[in-house]
């Protein structure tokens, strides 16, 4: 595959640029300022990615908190950068396994599957948990000295993602029917505390031999947001049949990163607010493609989750009173039963199937197409 011309990497590595000829993803650009501004047109660019696929790119150069925001990116991938390069006795001194339902700190190589055989996974994460950072409370968590030295910037970045996402929330809520004095007021739900999932996350992504299988599962995220920096390419989302071109099969498409923007996907707590009127669109992360495939795929994605004990159940307009009889999940036992299934350590045939999201909104098919 053919690619013209570098871009920077972590630390300023110059990698090639996303291949011409690969298929992707068509997904709207976001402008973050028009957001701001209450653009009309630009929120409803928003709500009809919300309601097709859930994915959509921002672009954070032509706003002031963006431009902050993109340089406070660059401080987590030089941490990304420093803290992976520690020892791996280091690493694995805190790892997640260690921590119970905490969901936080270190995941080694191999420590999640990618399919339903349970085959090892291709990646290294770390997750921060804001609440930790912020100090209302600290998780049994103690994390590496790279990461406690870092707490300033870390703080800052939780900070700036905390207001870019808390916009977007009442932008979706307003899809709900929820408006900011209803106690269900989509910011009131997440407190980007320790009584919540919301983190940061490092992942790290060696090189793999051509053809081998993916280095993060097809699935679903948990939460509510993701937002996502990455310069190499290797995400990919399944589009079904409905959301392809004339003559195009359903299948996988490359995410293509752009310089400046980061990749918003909503999650399941959507999906559950809306009854699937908004999507969470399975995704995947395979080989960067070309060139890229050659180097170490850094991303930092930033995790709004709502806070543990709130309810997966209709929410707003879509909320009837029979629901009051009907009993759903809280965030926490949401979050816990699909981490749980996709551990390696003692994983068991039918365990899959128990991680499963809320994929067959979108392709019941997604999850083994792999």
């Amino acid at each position: 595959m053919a690619s013209q011309g570098t871009v920077s990497g972590p630390a300023g590595v110059k990698v090639p640029e996303f291949p011409a000829d690969v298929p992707v993803a068509h997904i709207s650009n976001i402008s973050h300022q028009k957001i701001l501004d209450g653009d009309i047109d630009e929120i409803a660019k928003v709500i009809k990615s919300a309601r097709d696929i859930g994915f959509f790119r921002v672009d954070f150069r032509d706003s002031e908190i963006g431009k902050r925001f993109l340089a406070a990116k660059d401080n987590m991938f030089a941490l990304a950068e420093e803290t992976f390069n520690l020892p791996a006795e280091t690493k694995l001194a805190d790892s997640f396994l260690k921590y119970g339902d905490t969901l936080l700190g270190y995941k080694g190589l191999g420590a999640s599957v990618v399919d339903e055989s349970g085959t090892r996974d291709n990646n290294e994460q770390y997750w921060i948990g804001c609440g930790d950072i912020a100090g209302n409370g600290h998780s049994p968590v103690a994390y590496n000295e790279v990461i406690n030295s870092k707490n300033a910037q870390l703080q800052e970045f939780i900070d700036l993602g905390k207001a870019v996402t808390d916009q977007f929330l009442g932008v979706l809520a307003a899809v709900l029917g929820l408006g900011p004095d209803d106690a269900e007021f989509l910011t009131k739900l997440h407190s980007h505390s320790n009584n919540s999932g919301s983190h940061v996350r490092l992942l790290k992504c060696p090189p793999k031999p051509p053809n081998s299988k993916v280095s993060l599962q097809p699935h679903t995220d948990w939460g509510t947001f993701t937002v996502l920096f990455n310069m190499l390419g290797g995400l990919q989302i399944y589009m079904p049949e409905n959301l392809v071109g004339a003559g195009e099969e359903a299948g996988w498409r490359y995410v293509k990163p752009e310089p400046g923007m980061a990749i918003f996907n909503l999650g399941d707590a959507f999906v559950k607010w809306s009854e699937g009127e908004l999507k969470s669109t399975i995704h995947r992360v395979v080989e960067p493609p070309g060139e890229q495939g050659k180097f170490t795929r850094y991303s930092l994605a930033y995790f709004v989750r709502p806070d543990n004990n709130v309810p997966l159940k209709p929410l707003g307009r879509k909320a009837l009173p029979s629901d009051a009889a009907k009993q759903y999940p809280s965030f926490k036992e949401w979050a816990l039963r699909r981490a749980m299934a996709g551990k390696s350590d003692g994983f068991k045939k039918g365990d899959w199937a128990k991680g499963q999201g809320t994929e067959d909104v979108m392709s019941s098919r997604a999850r083994i197409a792999v």
